[in-house]
């Protein structure tokens, strides 16, 4: 029988360890053919066994290991394919996030770009907006903040106050008589609520220099609530200009037309008080005139003179009567025109016949002269004016044409009407008289009782009554006259 087996022995140490054996176990017989022992044959296979149990455990130990191996390559395997995928992703990623990161570069790039011009647009409108501040004809300047901090001031402003520093400084520093003012309370409120205040020849007192003193200026203004990007109110910007000079010259005027009122009143009632003294005058005056003029006439008739100088004595007293009398009635014309005054209506008045009327009642001096009258009323052949009183301006005209007729010809005499590029009418009379000197006598013309020829009865109201006529009715008078050869008389009259 043979057998491997285990078997615990002693070592060359004393100690027991385990050694493997091949062995076989022979009976033995005797010569009676029992068996009387057992023969042993075995040999040592402890390094065989080891050697082949450690290649076993080897073997066991290794088909662990693949499988462990094979199960991490399986997760290895798995996880490279997830790591593969996730590379992928990771990839695709990557590049969306490239292409994305180029986007917005290109984004911030473009932004910027815009920014910067955005920027470079803005300086350029502050700069702009600040030289239109500074140029600008008006006072401008802005405050700052709630103590009112001058942050602008252009030139305009400052030439308000030449000699004062402003930039930089609350006003109540700059200009701190302005603090008990009502404007400053203006200022305050604007700053608080925000509404606009506009103040028309608006009174401070301040002094213009640091030294200088106290002075009234006018100012217009507006002060107008400046916000901040988040809408609160964070300053007030002024626009302002002086009216100091207007303001003075308006009261200067309003005093000095206060004045003249005063004395138009004076003189108004000086005029009366004269023009009832004239009127009483030539009225009282007018009946001892008539009377002596027909004691006169009496006298010439009855009495006898043994004077040779008679004749020229008496001559020289009927032209004193007869200058008496003209200056008497005169005046009493001359109160009348004034005292009815814009009582008189307007009329239609045909101008032919009425200046046909007035020349036949002068046909004694018109027979007597000679005189030739070419009547053109084709372009205006009616006036609205009150009628009396164009038959008062055509009768002294004509009369004064006759009148200073030249003794060398016959008078010509031509009565027209015009028009002027407006459309206002003008009454023409025009002779070829003896004319005047209207360098020298111009002036003068139609001062009352102011003549020019002596030898000619008159008494100077004529011309005077023509242009207050004239003048009440608001029209004017235009003169033309050559010494020798005869005068114009143009009237611009109001009516149509």
């Amino acid at each position: 029988m043979s057998s491997r087996s285990k078997i615990g022995c002693p070592c060359n140490s004393g100690t027991l360890g385990h050694n493997y054996y091949n062995f076989i176990y022979q009976p033995t017989h005797n010569h009676k053919g029992d068996i009387d022992g057992i023969q042993v044959f075995a040999y040592e296979v402890t390094a065989q066994v080891v050697a082949r149990l450690r290649i076993e455990a080897s073997e066991q130990q290794q088909r662990v290991l693949n499988e462990e191996l094979a199960a991490a390559n399986e997760e290895l395997q798995a996880a490279n394919e997830e790591i593969r995928s996730n590379n992928d992703a990771l990839f695709s990623a990557q590049l969306a996030l490239r292409r994305l990161n180029q986007e917005l570069e290109s984004r911030v790039q473009h932004r910027t770009r815009e920014l910067q011009a955005a920027q470079a647009e803005a300086e350029r409108q502050r700069a702009r907006l600040e030289r239109l501040f500074m140029q600008a004809p008006g006072a401008i300047c802005i405050l700052n903040g709630p103590e009112l901090v001058y942050e602008l001031v252009n030139p305009a402003y400052q030439r308000f106050f030449p000699g004062r520093r402003l930039l930089g400084l609350p006003i109540s520093e700059a200009i701190p008589e302005l603090t008990q003012q009502s404007v400053w309370q203006i200022l305050q409120r604007v700053y608080q609520t925000g509404e606009p205040y506009e103040g028309n020849e608006w009174l401070i007192r301040a002094a213009r220099t640091d030294d200088g003193p106290m002075e009234d200026i006018y100012f217009n203004f507006v002060y107008q609530a400046r916000h901040g990007a988040d809408g609160t109110i964070d300053g007030i910007m002024t626009f302002a200009y002086e009216v100091t000079e207007q303001v003075v010259a308006r009261n200067q005027i309003d005093e000095a037309n206060r004045e003249l009122s005063t004395t138009n009143q004076q003189l108004t009632r000086i005029n009366q008080d004269l023009d009832n003294f004239v009127y009483t005058a030539s009225h009282d005056l007018k009946q001892p005139v008539n009377n002596m003029a027909g004691i006169f006439e009496e006298l010439k008739r009855t009495a006898t003179f043994h004077d040779p100088d008679a004749p020229l004595l008496l001559g020289m007293f009927e032209s004193a009567l007869t200058q008496i009398h003209n200056t008497v009635g005169g005046l009493a014309e001359i109160v009348q025109v004034e005292r009815y005054h814009g009582q008189l209506s307007t009329d239609t008045v045909q101008l032919l016949p009425l200046t046909q009327a007035i020349i036949q009642s002068m046909h004694h001096q018109v027979a007597a002269s000679g005189a030739v009258f070419t009547l053109e009323f084709d372009e205006v052949p009616t006036l609205d004016f009150a009628q009396l009183s164009l038959q008062s301006i055509l009768y002294n005209l004509l009369s004064n044409a006759l009148k200073y007729a030249h003794p060398d010809r016959p008078p010509l005499i031509r009565v027209a009407t015009e028009r002027t590029p407006e459309g206002m009418p003008i009454l023409v009379v025009q002779d070829n008289g003896l004319g005047m000197d209207l360098a020298r006598y111009g002036a003068d013309l139609f001062q009352m009782f102011r003549r020019f020829h002596d030898h000619v009865h008159g008494t100077g109201v004529g011309l005077y009554l023509v242009n207050r006529l004239v003048e009440q009715a608001g029209g004017r008078i235009v003169v033309e006259s050559t010494v020798g050869e005869g005068t114009t008389f143009r009237v611009y009259l109001a009516g149509k």
